[in-house]
């Protein structure tokens, strides 16, 4: 079996009681929607750590979180998962988290096999004050050509 090479980035969020990057729209509605656009190459999985975390590295439960609207040519899941997370240096509060694996939900994208092309997948979690915050992942799976490069949108 063909060695699998992992793409990992992490997405953790320490988030305060009341979203602070959220707009007046955002919050009235409850709901914030994020664009993710990554690139990887066929055969190859994406692997993005979640979760919003307490100051002291435990998750917060309730941001456990879960995928809304399934890939159409792969698959994805959501795994707990034992890992170090890699908040910014910017994130003080957080970034001794860094130094121990947290337990953590992760979650893995991998095309059909033979898949080159585009798909998407929807993924949802509660932050600690209650609302939502909706991720839209659009997976670019290349043949191996072409050079990608991750964008957050």
């Amino acid at each position: 079996m063909k060695k699998l090479l992992l793409i990992t980035c992490a997405l953790l969020v320490a988030m305060p009681a009341l979203a602070q990057d959220w707009t007046k729209e955002e919050i009235a509605a409850g709901l914030k929607i994020s664009e993710w656009t990554r690139y990887v190459q066929a055969g190859q999985s994406f692997v993005q750590g979640f979760g919003f975390f307490n100051p002291d590295c435990t998750l917060i439960e309730t941001s456990v979180p879960t995928i809304t609207k399934k890939p159409e040519h792969g698959t994805a899941t959501i795994e707990m998962v034992a890992r170090f997370p890699h908040f910014a240096k910017d994130q003080t509060q957080y970034v001794k988290c860094n130094e121990k694996k947290v337990r953590m939900p992760v979650l893995t994208y991998k095309a059909e096999d033979g898949y080159t092309g585009t798909d998407t997948f929807d993924v949802s979690t509660n932050t600690s004050n209650g609302m939502i915050h909706q991720y839209h992942f659009t997976i670019k799976t290349t043949d191996g050509k072409k050079q990608g490069r991750a964008d957050r949108n």
